[in-house]
């Protein structure tokens, strides 16, 4: 494939691994990037560009889109510093950039005016909350409108995101179907998995992620079952919330809050657990999950899932065969598919080894990674 280049905003999150392995395995040796911020986190591995910001004011728009850190105003053709943006178009035309890659809809919107003075086509792949709350703001709606007719292609992770960005003005031509993957490689099902009574959480304390309804639902399987466990992976701003609702719900001495963890820790979790669980919700301003990556590494290493039925979980997680989903805000059904995987264990090893074979089958990041590059490779220019 020719040159292709990659936009993102920085610093990356934790849970941003996906942009890495684009970085690393969509076009090795052919790849540079456009950071968007003002943090060199440095990526020595490829050449690249760090994009910052100019004098204008910068609306909490922006700011709840890149981070208080991030001086970018999405959309304008000030929204980037000329001297960088001069910078990234040299960097552009001296490789022969063919095609741009953005991650999220805002840093497609602030990259839009780089493509079009580079000659390059721009693919913007689209992740969760850019396809979900944003839409609710008039100006992001507004300047998507240009985004979709200006850019060759978006990318999604779910149907469910794609109907979003249909509904918002986004030719269904132009919108291509391509799920998270998983490394199988890292993530494996285990030859034996530990007995016990373990469920697993993993993902920030954020309203759509609703840990305390993971908690409430926990609770059920608590009362019945003192020796059962929940380990909850992540921070967030709901932390100090649950910390305070697992002491109201006698949950002290079974639900351990750790915080964020290294990848590596995350894997050694998913193999000595028994259950993972994840209450995702639509949030009150509208944020919604796209595919959480979290789900598809649980169903690798061979673990039943509960969750619930949003967003693009149920394009992965088959209820009553590789897990159970629950309507939002259910607890007390969660509750319930929860102590029926605790207590028919054989019936949660059979529904583990089927979301291993389904992950094998569809969201590898093999697959992922070949179906994006044919994406971009297939839209490009001769």
């Amino acid at each position: 494939m020719r040159q292709l280049a990659i936009a993102f905003s920085t610093p990356l999150a934790p849970s941003e691994t996906f942009i890495r392995a684009h970085i690393e395995r969509l076009a090795p040796g052919y790849t540079v990037g456009l950071a968007v911020g003002v943090e060199d986190q440095g990526f020595p591995e490829i050449p690249f560009v760090l994009l910052n910001g100019g004098r204008q004011n910068h609306s909490y728009f922006v700011r709840k889109i890149f981070g208080a850190a991030t001086l970018l105003r999405t959309g304008s053709r000030r929204s980037l510093s000329k001297s960088s943006e001069n910078e990234a178009v040299k960097l552009l035309r001296r490789r022969g950039v063919a095609t741009i890659l953005a991650e999220y809809g805002p840093v497609g919107c602030a990259v839009r005016h780089i493509a079009e003075r580079s000659g390059a086509r721009l693919f913007v792949h689209f992740h969760g909350f850019d396809a979900s709350s944003l839409l609710k703001d008039r100006r992001v709606a507004r300047e998507y409108r240009k985004l979709f007719s200006e850019c060759a292609g978006v990318v999604v992770p779910s149907g469910f995101l794609g109907g979003n960005l249909e509904a918002a003005g986004c030719p269904q031509d132009k919108i291509h179907l391509v799920a998270s993957g998983v490394d199988l490689r890292k993530f494996v099902q285990p030859d034996v998995r530990p007995e016990g009574k373990k469920f697993l959480a993993v993902g920030r304390m954020v309203e759509k992620k609703a840990p305390e309804v993971t908690l409430r639902a926990f609770s059920e399987v608590a009362t019945r079952h003192a020796d059962a466990e929940l380990l909850m992976v992540g921070d967030g701003p709901l932390l100090g919330r649950c910390r305070q609702a697992a002491g109201e719900l006698g949950l002290n001495r079974q639900v351990h809050f750790v915080g964020v963890q290294s990848h590596e820790k995350v894997r050694k979790a998913m193999q000595e657990a028994n259950v993972f669980v994840q209450h995702s919700v639509t949030a009150s301003d509208g944020d919604t999950e796209g595919l959480p990556v979290a789900i598809l590494e649980a169903m690798a290493s061979g673990l039943p899932v509960v969750s619930t039925w949003h967003s693009g979980i149920p394009e992965a997680v088959e209820d009553g065969v590789t897990g159970f989903l629950v309507a939002e805000g259910d607890w007390i059904a969660m509750g319930r598919a929860m102590l029926s995987l605790m207590e028919h264990p054989g019936r949660a090893q059979n529904m583990g080894q089927a979301g291993r074979n389904r992950v094998v089958g569809q969201f590898s990041s093999e697959i992922s990674i070949s179906r994006l590059r044919s994406v971009l490779m297939d839209c490009q220019s001769p």
